[in-house]
């Protein structure tokens, strides 16, 4: 991803908000799922989810701040004494160019305690300008720069299964990729339009 020196520091700042919630440098995005659920080996999961990749210096933030929430998770009465990984997992791909993609992902919905109803979890997604999108109107293209809002969620299943899960909270959709942005191929690159 190419920045300038102007804008560097978008590209590789996190910023920490309220209730432990993290804003992420600006990335670049792969594989959204916002408008319905994910899917695996053919079937809908119960998740809406986006990977994004980041400069090296922002990636290098996140794991960072990841790793240090980890920590003091880790200190915690839920989780004391409980044995960790060696290499706990902070929901991130590494790629064989040697990309590193996080993947950041939300429930489709939740039992309400007090209903005992199922209600849907909506993403919250705004454009540039910070108006608000429908995720079923705007499809995120491959290759779009986003900056995405969430919850780092440490959690501990067994002495294998552990780390943190990225909660998606909202995204903002800075630029959104063409064909021409990215290397997948377009109609035009098939001489399909005029």
């Amino acid at each position: 991803m190419n920045t300038t020196n102007t804008d560097n520091e978008k590209y590789s700042t996190i910023k920490k908000i309220n209730r432990g919630r993290i804003v992420t440098p600006v990335g670049k995005a792969y594989w959204a799922y916002l408008d319905k659920p994910e899917e695996f080996n053919g079937q809908p999961t119960n998740n809406y989810s986006i990977q994004v990749e980041f400069t090296k210096e922002g990636t290098q933030a996140l794991k960072s701040e990841l790793l240090r929430v980890l920590e003091e998770a880790k200190q915690a009465p839920k989780f004391s004494g409980k044995p960790w990984k060696k290499e706990p997992n902070i929901s991130l791909k590494e790629g064989k160019d040697n990309s590193v993609r996080f993947k950041f992902a939300s429930k489709v919905s939740y039992i309400d305690h007090t209903t005992h109803e199922e209600k849907p979890i909506n993403i919250q997604l705004f454009n540039s300008k910070g108006d608000k999108l429908k995720p079923s109107d705007t499809p995120i293209p491959v290759g779009s720069k986003v900056q995405i809002c969430f919850k780092p969620v440490p959690y501990h299943i067994n002495k294998n299964n552990n780390g943190i899960k990225l909660q998606l909270e909202a995204l903002l959709l800075l630029e959104e990729a063409t064909n021409e942005d990215t290397n997948y191929p377009s109609a035009s690159s098939y001489g399909l339009t005029d």
